[in-house]
C-alpha cells in the first residue's frame, strides 16, 4: 500500500511587519540551532494527518472540496511565542488575535475527517504560524530576552482565502509541499 504524508493548512503570506520580525529574529538568534521556515512556505496547519493511504487522499480531497463552505477573512497576527518550556523551547511561532474563524474551519475539517474514518484530533487546536523549530539553545537568557522584546507587538494582518490539502515530502534541504486539493473560500458576493 502506498502512503502520502499529508496535512490540511491555510497558506499565509505575511506582510512587512511579520516579515521584518522574522528577519530580526533570525539575525538576533544567529548563533542558535533553529531551523527557520522559509516564508514562501508559511502556513497555518489545521490538521496534520501524517501517513495517508493514497486511495484515501482522493476521498478526503473530494469531500473537502464538496463540503467546505466558509467566507474568506482577515486575521491579525499579534504576538511571538514558543512551545515547550521556558528552558527548552521547541517551536518559535506567531499567534493570532481572534481565533474564532480558524476554530470554525478546524471544526468543519474535523467533521469531514471523522466521516472519512479518522479519529478526532488528539491535541486541542492551537492556531499558530510556525517560524522555526528549535534544535538547541546555547544562550537561553539571550533567547528569552529576544523573545520578550518582540512579544505583543502588532504584526499586521493576513488574508485567509483558501484551504489546501498538502502532500509533504521530507528532503535534506527541508520539506517540499505539493498541493493535492484546494478549496477557495467564498468572497462576499458568492
Amino acid at each position: 500500500m502506498e502512503f502520502y504524508r499529508t496535512f490540511i493548512a491555510l497558506p499565509m503570506e505575511v506582510g512587512p511587519e511579520a516579515f521584518q520580525l522574522v528577519t530580526t529574529l533570525k539575525k538576533s538568534l544567529e548563533g542558535e540551532r533553529i531551523s527557520w521556515v522559509d516564508p514562501a512556505r508559511f502556513h497555518l496547519t489545521l490538521r496534520f494527518l501524517g501517513d495517508t493511504p493514497v486511495e484515501r487522499v482522493k476521498v478526503i480531497g473530494e469531500r473537502l472540496v464538496k463540503e467546505m463552505h466558509a467566507p474568506r477573512f482577515r486575521i491579525k497576527l499579534d504576538t511571538v511565542g514558543n512551545f515547550g518550556s521556558g528552558r527548552r523551547p521547541r517551536v518559535v511561532w506567531i499567534g493570532m488575535e481572534s481565533t474564532a474563524p480558524l476554530q470554525g474551519l478546524f471544526n468543519q475539517i474535523e467533521r469531514v475527517l471523522i466521516d472519512c474514518g479518522y479519529p478526532p484530533a488528539e491535541q486541542p487546536f492551537r492556531p499558530h504560524l510556525t517560524l522555526g523549530r528549535v534544535r538547541s539553545i546555547k544562550n537561553l537568557l539571550h533567547y528569552q530576552r529576544i523573545m520578550e522584546k518582540f512579544r505583543d507587538r502588532p504584526l499586521g494582518e493576513v488574508e485567509v482565502d483558501r484551504i489546501v490539502f498538502y502532500r509533504s515530502v521530507l528532503e535534506s534541504r527541508g520539506p517540499v509541499y505539493t498541493p493535492l486539493y484546494q478549496v477557495r473560500l467564498l468572497d462576499g458576493s458568492e
